[in-house]
């Protein structure tokens, strides 16, 4: 089979491998009862890698340790850096919101008031707590959070 890239496609299925195989990578190391295959993330970013020059992308990989393969050059890491940092802060402040919000929820109505509810009035009763979170992280980020 084959498939036919534009330079630009190449260079955006690229980047989408290379912030893919990242992730996975994390999961992979940091979670052992997850179940991907980071090895398989990494052939298959090899693979694209190795055609980089047909797509006058070369500077995006290298040839790996003895000829193995090919890996993101520090260029095309450093690109990608950016976002993942956004990604990381995204996610790190949604989930905090998210997580406080629902404890506090559980403390408020309780577990069974909670499984009785449907899906709009969960989402009616935790939009003040979102909203709440969301200030407050704006406003003075983590400062104030403190541990009892």
């Amino acid at each position: 089979m084959t498939i036919d890239f534009t330079e630009q496609q190449y260079k955006t299925l690229s980047r989408a491998l290379f912030l893919a195989s990242i992730m996975v990578g994390e999961v992979d190391e940091l979670d052992p009862e997850a179940d991907v295959d980071a090895e398989e993330y990494q052939q298959l970013l090899s693979m694209v890698g190795s055609r980089a020059q047909d797509f006058n992308s070369s500077g995006d990989f290298t040839p790996g340790e003895k000829g193995k393969g090919y890996v993101p050059t520090h260029a095309l890491e450093n690109e990608c850096s950016s976002i993942i940092e956004s990604y990381d802060e995204i996610v790190f402040w949604d989930e905090l919101i998210h997580r406080l919000s629902s404890r506090d929820m559980n403390l408020e109505y309780g577990t069974e008031a909670l499984q009785a509810m449907e899906v709009e009035e969960i989402i009616e009763a935790e939009s003040p707590f979102i909203d709440k979170y969301a200030e407050e992280f704006e406003k003075s980020g983590i400062d104030r959070l403190k541990i009892k």
